[in-house]
């Protein structure tokens, strides 16, 4: 068991070092790109409703009495 878990040579140890950087540097970029995204649909999301709600405001029934 002792065997199994030793590393033949320090290139394995530093190979797996730079394994784990890699994968770390993928999962940070990745949910970093996640939450522009969900900023940026937020945001259209936003001006889409207050765009329908002007449209409604402009549209109601007096509105033009009341400016």
């Amino acid at each position: 068991m002792e065997r199994e878990t030793l590393l033949d040579e320090p290139a394995d140890f530093w190979g797996g070092i730079q394994l784990l950087h890699s994968l770390d540097r993928f999962f940070d970029r990745a949910l970093n790109f996640v939450i522009i995204g969900y900023q940026s649909a937020g945001r259209e999301e936003l001006a889409r409703v207050a765009a329908i709600s002007a449209n409604r405001e402009q549209n109601r029934p007096g509105a033009r009495l009341e400016n």
